[in-house]
């Protein structure tokens, strides 16, 4: 969730693409209800281009990106370590969904404090680690903890070892 909505550049970029014709009308949620434009797949292809990867997907908000993210992505041999206990409700959602796909035999789920525990998680899998941002819910901030974490996800890589980082910042 990138709290695109309120970016001028996009509302400027809206109102040219209505300039030039086009009809955004309709629900500006989920394109199920109001349909794919050209528009949102050109910001999607961006975004992917950007970031330097080969797809991508434009979800309409991130309660959505960590349902998604948590219960499709994270596999069933695999490792969610969450940042306490202070991680948004819709991680635990996605979570609870992706028990219930694997029939209660999912990834499993460890709570930790610091990147020393991290550190010392064991998987035949990836590690996913969850955490709040800068608003966090108990307003803290995280930058030193994902700086951390960053350097750890380095070190594992040379290894063969996979660590995810998933941050839930608001915008």
């Amino acid at each position: 969730y990138l709290g695109i909505a309120r970016s001028a550049c996009v509302k400027n970029r809206l109102q040219q693409y209505m300039n030039e014709g086009a009809s955004v009308g309709g629900a500006t949620g989920s394109p199920l209800l109001s349909g794919w434009s050209d528009m949102a797949q050109a910001l999607e292809d961006e975004l992917v281009e950007f970031y330097g990867g080969t797809s991508g997907v434009l979800v309409h908000s991130g309660y959505i990106a960590n349902l998604m993210i948590f219960s499709v992505m994270v596999g069933p041999t695999d490792v969610v370590a969450l940042h306490r206990d202070s991680v948004h409700a819709s991680v635990h959602d996605g979570l609870r969904l992706h028990s219930a796909r694997h029939h209660g035999e999912g990834a499993r789920v460890i709570h930790f404090e610091t990147v020393d525990e991290v550190d010392n998680i064991e998987s035949d899998g990836v590690i996913w680690v969850a955490l709040e941002g800068l608003t966090s819910m108990e307003g803290t901030v995280t930058a030193y903890l994902l700086q951390r974490l960053v350097r750890l996800k380095n070190q594992r890589a040379i290894k063969g070892a996979r660590i995810e980082i998933i941050v839930d910042e608001k915008f």
